[in-house]
């Protein structure tokens, strides 16, 4: 008896030694500044490598490294990781790699090479196209995580003394996001929750403490930081605008066959797309138009990118604008904001999960000649929440699911793309001018 339980003592002094490891690299890893970053990155993805852990431990410290990887060597070595771990919770760490362009095809064999991994769980099936399933693995169906709570208190951004932190909650208990301060630009910033949130960035430390974050770092001390919003809404529409919908009725928007409207008016008078509902759109047709809208997300703090609270706004039918929570993340063009695999957001101007937000487009349809050539093509500029994060940007294409490009008015489609969002204060104003 006694000699077990100096062995249980032993372990239980080993995982902990462990995990105080890592976690020391993972703090100098967050907190390096300048040239030392990528080194202190690497020696803390090597020791996550050479480190004996759980499962589910192993994963969350993976997390740690998807939200430090500064370059594609270090986003490999988190998708080698991230791969070999036998949970079908880690396919999230691969998906989240997936809009890497230049390591797209890395990240496909990894996917493969996790599927065989996870082929051998209990319980696991294959679908039609020989994928892995689990049923109803909420890692696979996203919205299964997603609802309109309200996120703990610390996610939003945070200002004070030149500062700006915005912070969100990712999968395993993650705490990520980015940092801006004037004179030294915009750094990534990890944390986690011990006894109170806590978070690092290149050079500071920020503790939580009753209702706000406390920063020190870098000539900066005891700075409290205040919680400010980032949404902008309540523009009211011009007397020649459209109104699609102002909390009534849904009479100015169709199914997606032309049929009765059939998303759901919540007893605040919101727009919200119900599970399992599919795209609506207006029962107008509009070619130039300035479109305005305020949407909220939902909240899903496991799910990473278009898993996360994804849907879209398609004008003219065929150009979609991402809507998805990025808040406190990197901007690509799949993700909030973009003009579908077309244009990447100039900056990241989205609001938090559940804090209610503004999208104001001004789109110019094709033009053609009279005998049917293309003479430009469409253009489209784009504020969310009072931010230009596109300026006329010309669409050469179609984005994906667009109907066919034309010069003709066609309805303004809002997507149901598995995520849950609740809209107010939709309007679309037909423009008399051309953008040529």
């Amino acid at each position: 008896m006694f000699v077990r339980t100096i062995l249980l003592l032993a372990f239980c002094l080993a995982a902990f030694t462990v995990r105080a490891s890592l976690h020391e690299r993972l703090k100098e890893a967050a907190s390096a500044v300048g040239k030392d970053r990528p080194g202190a990155i690497d020696a803390y993805l090597e020791a996550l490598r050479t480190t004996q852990s759980p499962p589910h431990e192993q994963l969350r410290y993976v997390w740690y490294g998807f939200f430090l990887a500064e370059n594609d060597a270090q986003r490999l070595q988190v998708l080698d990781l991230a791969s070999k771990i036998p949970l079908p919770e880690a396919r999230m760490v691969l998906f989240g790699l997936t809009d890497g362009v230049s390591i797209q095809k890395q990240v496909a064999m990894a996917q493969k090479a996790q599927d065989e991994l996870l082929a051998r769980l209990p319980g696991a099936k294959r679908d039609k196209s020989g994928r892995v399933t689990f049923g109803q693995n909420p890692y696979d169906k996203m919205a299964a995580y997603e609802c309109f709570n309200e996120p703990p208190p610390w996610v939003g951004r945070w200002s004070g003394a030149g500062v700006e932190l915005d912070l969100n909650a990712f999968p395993s208990g993650t705490i990520a996001g980015r940092i801006r301060a004037a004179g030294t630009g915009e750094d990534r910033v990890v944390g986690w929750d011990e006894q109170a949130p806590r978070v690092f960035g290149p050079g500071w430390d920020a503790v939580w403490r009753g209702d706000r974050f406390v920063l020190n770092g870098q000539g900066r001390k005891n700075v409290a930081l205040e919680r400010v919003m980032v949404g902008r809404v309540g523009k009211t529409p011009p007397p020649n605008a459209k109104v699609i919908f102002e909390g009534r009725d849904m009479n100015a928007l169709t199914d997606k066959k032309g049929g009765p409207a059939t998303w759901k008016i919540t007893p605040e008078a919101w727009l919200e797309i119900p599970p399992g509902v599919g795209d609506h759109r207006t029962r107008e047709s509009f070619g130039d138009v300035r479109l305005y809208m305020e949407y909220r997300q939902s909240f899903n703090p496991e799910g990473i990118n278009r898993k996360r609270g994804n849907g879209g706004v398609y004008l003219q039918s065929n150009y979609e604008i991402q809507l998805t929570d990025n808040f406190a993340n990197d901007v690509n063009e799949a993700l909030s904001g973009a003009i579908y695999h077309i244009a990447t957001p100039m900056v990241n101007a989205s609001a938090p999960p559940m804090e209610w937000q503004s999208l104001e487009v001004e789109f110019f349809t094709p033009r053609y000649d009279a005998a049917g050539r293309k003479t430009a093509d469409a253009r489209m500029t784009v504020w969310q929440n009072g931010v230009k994060i596109h300026d006329n940007v010309a669409l050469p294409r179609i984005t994906g699911g667009g109907k066919g490009e034309t010069g003709d008015p066609l309805p303004i489609n809002i997507q149901a793309h598995g995520g849950l969002l609740q809209f107010r204060n939709i309007w679309a104003q037909p423009l008399e001018v051309s953008c040529q």
